[in-house]
């Protein structure tokens, strides 16, 4: 009985090792702090430790998380160091670089992390990760209850409940509604805002009843009740997000400031600038200006959107994309949030997005979905936003959100040739993984006098001969106009290239124009969303397809002749050369 026990805590552990071994070999999403508390010495199989050790040695910054290719060039440079033949240490790099396991889901990983971690009630860890947080007011209220006594006098400990709420809770008139809002920060900093009816926090605090003097006899009261009837509670008339603070100390503003403060001059800022420029812009100067321009808008004009998106997208890893976000994420601390999945931005609860001014959005995101397409561009340019939690009350605030996008992905954006909204850069790979670049880079990133330095660059950057509601054309924006392609268009398109419509057994030679059926068009049309099963409601009728390609290559009228022995309504096409250049112009990024 006891074997069978002990075997089975060894392939309890055997899973929790492997689903974290999994999980950084594929890129999965482990936070800085629970990489961090992860007690190696926990770790039995010795490939597993060697991965997981050398991910947390690489994962130096909250913003620089190391990729499984990271940490292949890593075990395979130390290996190679510490004496072991250059063929072992390749082999061990490649089984972490070419892993191709089934992805562990998230719930394992979080156990795997709640297993193997450090021992989390040790004062140095709680110091560590409490340093930033507020108070956890229930803990204070309930310590401050059963400390009380009948000795105790209600005028001193009803101002000591007071000021503990009103620490993070206030109550605001919101939409025709009474609401309680609390300030939530976890221990990472991250801060949100959650809105709950008072009747659903009075059950919370149902218990914090507190013991007081009142003459000869011992009364109780609630906690709750007691803030709730003070004049002293936090009351609001309304919750806005206003980066301008001009409006009233009568709502709730739940901007904060910068996390930093401006440092004068630049000489700290080549690095990061290098990088801006040579790496995110590939050298080019009007890339390069503009971008600084759309940085330098977000913190000079908080309160304006901008009504572009910057999407950055490279087919290598490790570049450095990911600069830009942890760079206006040193400057807007709290105001800065990354996104992994389309439903925390998209999905109907988004409360983590109320007190944001800049949302970025990692990895595979953009499902190509007409809809999600739509939201996206509502997000990108609305002035407001609904803001919703989890069984909790919508609420509608500001919206001065800006999007940066980053990927590895052939498509990231829904672009069309007259689409405004998206600067598309395609990141240079010259430096790709070299951690001799990226570590002094990132010590300036982190550094408070570097950081300092470039707030107060952006802050005086000047910004009078930007337009920044017109992205300037790019090479990937061209790209991403072809990858946006509606059915009807890329089969167009396969057309043209192919110079030829087939349709059934017949085929019709296009390079000197000729004259076509209608329904030869129309067959040959069907048949390309049948093989690649494109969704009923994506394709269009034959009428629509008619005028789409009659406004889109110069279609004409051909008449009625007789093909095949039968009298057909036809199409006359122009010389292949011809419709190539109108395709073209009609899907050039203006």
């Amino acid at each position: 009985m006891a074997k069978n026990a002990r075997t089975s805590i060894s392939c309890e552990q055997r899973k929790f090792e492997k689903a974290i071994h999994d999980a950084i070999c594929l890129d999965m999403n482990i936070a800085f702090g629970d990489a961090k508390q992860i007690d190696l010495g926990l770790i039995q199989d010795e490939h597993y430790k060697l991965v997981t050790s050398t991910y947390v040695d690489l994962f130096e910054y909250p913003h620089a998380r190391p990729t499984g290719q990271d940490v292949a060039k890593e075990i395979e440079l130390q290996l190679t160091k510490s004496g072991a033949a250059k063929e072992h240490a390749a082999r061990v790099a490649d089984r972490v670089e070419d892993f191709h396991g089934i992805t562990p889901n998230t719930t394992l990983i979080t156990r795997a992390l709640k297993e193997l971690r450090t021992d989390t009630t040790a004062p140095t860890y709680l110091h560590e990760i409490s340093k930033n947080t507020d108070p956890a007011v229930y803990d204070e209220l309930l310590t401050l209850c059963r400390e009380s006594t009948g000795a105790t006098v209600l005028s001193e400990i009803t101002i000591e409940i007071i000021a503990i709420i009103n620490s993070t809770h206030s109550v605001v008139s919101h939409g025709g509604k009474t609401l309680i809002c609390e300030r939530v920060t976890d221990h990472k900093g991250e801060v949100t805002y959650t809105f709950s009816r008072p009747e659903e926090k009075k059950q919370l605090y149902v218990n914090l009843n507190f013991s007081y003097q009142q003459g000869e006899q011992t009364k109780k009261a609630n906690c709750h009740v007691v803030w709730m009837g003070s004049l002293l509670r936090n009351t609001y008339h309304g919750v806005v997000f206003d980066p301008s603070g001009r409006a009233s100390n009568r709502f709730l503003n739940i901007w904060q400031g910068f996390a930093v403060k401006p440092v004068s001059g630049d000489d700290l800022l080549d690095r990061i600038m290098w990088h801006l420029k040579h790496i995110i812009c590939c050298g080019n100067d009007e890339h390069f200006r503009f971008l600084l321009a759309w940085m330098a808008h977000l913190i000079q004009k908080p309160e304006e959107k901008s009504g572009i998106c910057v999407a950055l997208k490279s087919d290598a890893r490790g570049t450095g994309k990911s600069t830009v976000s942890r760079l206006l994420s040193r400057l807007l601390g709290q105001h800065a949030i990354t996104v992994q999945d389309s439903k925390h931005l998209l999905g109907a609860f988004n409360s983590h997005l109320a007190n944001k001014l800049l949302v970025t959005i990692e990895e595979a995101f953009w499902s190509g979905s007409p809809k999600d397409a739509g939201k996206i561009r509502t997000l990108i340019t609305e002035s407001t936003i609904s803001i919703e939690a989890k069984g909790k009350d919508a609420i509608e605030v500001d919206s001065f959100h800006r999007f940066l996008m980053i990927t590895n992905n052939d498509w990231v954006v829904p672009q069309t040739a007259n689409e405004r909204r998206f600067f598309v850069l395609e990141v240079s790979d010259e430096k790709a993984n070299n951690r001799d670049y990226f570590k002094p880079l990132n010590a300036d990133i982190e550094d408070e006098q570097t950081i300092g330095q470039f707030l107060n660059f952006l802050q005086d950057y000047n910004l009078s001969s930007f337009d920044l509601r017109k992205a300037p054309r790019t090479e990937a924006t061209q790209q991403q106009v072809m990858e946006s392609l509606e059915p009807h268009e890329e089969w167009l398109s396969g057309i043209i290239e192919n110079g030829e419509i087939i349709d059934g057994n017949q085929s019709y030679d296009l390079e000197c124009g000729s004259i076509v059926p209608k329904g030869s068009f129309f067959e040959s049309y069907t048949g390309y969303c049948q093989k690649l099963s494109v969704p009923g409601h994506r394709i269009i009728n034959e009428k629509k397809l008619g005028r789409y390609l009659i406004g889109t290559v110069n279609l004409i009228d051909g008449g009625r002749p007789t093909i095949n022995g039968k009298r057909t309504t036809c199409y006359k096409v122009p010389l292949l050369e011809e419709m190539k250049s109108a395709f073209d112009k009609a899907y050039e990024y203006q």
